[in-house]
């Protein structure tokens, strides 16, 4: 009987053992058949995926090229022009010509739409069977390359100095250089105009902006009003209005958030921009002038995000630079009898009239020696407005 189970329980030991490996064997069939399908699910993955990935980094590289191109284009085409109209593509339109290669891409530029002043660059690079494009409006920010401009009407005037018989007469006023208005451009035969004179431009000048100015030429700030009747080297913006009397001696730069009030014989070899109007009665020999600034470009003299209005009741009052205006100019000399006509202003620069300009003498010569090299330079400390960017 003992041996009778003992012998069962062998057989049940060897029918489990034999179960056990039968199971085993099955189960490491299933684990090939599944490492198998899996094998063959990543090698289909792979294979669909690799030609995505080529060409989600030739697009990469397509786009990088494009922009990268249109900087360069920029920069080196337009940064520092002053005509945009005669501008010609240094690789010709897609796909010929000679596409500047950037990496693995290549690109070519197209400019549409040209005028003086602004222009739109289209930038076309491909790499692989990739291609992208990007497409960029620019304008000038100093849109003029005449020394004397007006965003509304000019008017030049005044009265003559005639001899004691009464038989010659002199100029009221003379101007040299290419003078040029949006408006209507109005002067008498006798005031002197040596150079074109074109009105009805369709130009709009680019909003005078104060905080430019309180950046580049401004280290230190004073709050509130400031009165300056002595020597003045800080370069400073005020927060407030800034009054400046006869015997000032200013070396620095003064903007101010408010106006800028001149009165006397002042003389300025830094920059004075105010974020509202410039006015002032100057007595004899003042004297305005500045020289270059940090980005290789001139400064301008005076600046207004409003206007500016001076009255010359003294000789020899001389401005060395730009004058420019979000608003309107109004330069008038008015001499007393003893002082006869001669020179009461004597201009040599240019003047950006946001408005109407007015040049007038009631008593006194005015003489406007226009720049256009100081323009240029003006100009040339970068001279870009972007616009509009798009792809596509």
């Amino acid at each position: 009987m003992f041996k009778s189970n003992q012998m069962f329980g062998r057989n049940k030991f060897f029918y489990i053992l034999q179960n056990e490996k039968g199971l085993s064997l099955i189960a490491v069939i299933f684990v090939m058949l599944l490492m198998g399908t899996m094998g063959i699910g990543m090698t289909h993955l792979v294979s669909t995926q690799s030609p995505m990935s080529t060409t989600d980094v030739e697009s990469r590289e397509a786009f990088y090229a494009a922009e990268g191109g249109l900087q360069h284009i920029i920069t080196n085409e337009f940064m520092l022009d002053v005509d945009y109209s005669d501008n010609a593509s240094p690789t010709g339109a897609p796909y010929g010509g000679t596409p500047v290669a950037i990496g693995n891409a290549q690109y070519w530029a197209e400019y549409s739409n040209q005028t003086e002043t602004s222009v739109d660059i289209k930038i076309t690079a491909k790499a692989g069977s990739s291609v992208r494009v990007v497409q960029q409006t620019v304008a000038m920010a100093i849109p003029v390359s005449y020394p004397v401009f007006s965003g509304g009407d000019i008017s030049l005037g005044g009265n003559q100095s005639c001899n004691s018989n009464g038989n010659h007469c002199f100029p009221s006023g003379m101007l040299f250089g290419d003078i040029a208005a949006v408006g209507n451009i109005v002067y008498p035969d006798h005031f002197t105009i040596h150079g074109d004179v074109m009105p009805n431009q369709n130009v709009t000048l680019p909003e005078v902006n104060l905080s430019t100015y309180v950046d580049e030429l401004t280290d230190t700030e004073h709050t509130g009003d400031l009165t300056i009747n002595g020597n003045s080297g800080d370069n400073v913006h005020v927060t407030g209005n800034v009054i400046i009397q006869d015997g000032a001696n200013i070396s620095g730069n003064i903007v101010a958030d408010g106006n800028i009030v001149l009165s006397g014989s002042i003389v300025a070899t830094g920059t004075l921009a105010a974020g509202g109007d410039i006015t002032g009665t100057l007595s004899q020999h003042s004297t305005f002038s500045v020289g270059f600034g940090s980005n290789g470009g001139v400064q301008p003299i005076l600046v207004a995000v409003g206007n500016i209005a001076l009255e010359a009741m003294g000789l020899g009052t001389v401005i060395h630079g730009m004058v420019i205006t979000g608003g309107e100019v109004s330069i008038t000399a008015d001499l007393d009898d003893d002082d006869n006509w001669g020179n009461a202003i004597i201009m040599n620069g240019g003047i950006f009239s946001g408005g109407d300009l007015t040049i007038y003498n009631e008593r006194g010569f005015i003489l406007i020696n226009g720049n256009e090299k100081l323009v240029k330079s003006l100009a040339e400390g970068g001279n870009l407005n972007l616009q509009q960017w798009h792809e596509g």
